[in-house]
């Protein structure tokens, strides 16, 4: 995939989703957290 497709897809990706997930550790145990975004 070139660099304008690849930008494309997630352009569509962010207009279509309103939520993520960000994984981090701590103490060697995993933690979910989910948020919201406007792109």
């Amino acid at each position: 995939m070139q660099r304008e497709e690849i930008e494309a897809v997630l352009r569509e990706l962010f207009a279509a989703q309103r939520l993520a997930v960000l994984s981090t550790q701590q103490g060697g145990r995993p933690y979910g957290s989910l948020v919201g975004f406007d792109a």
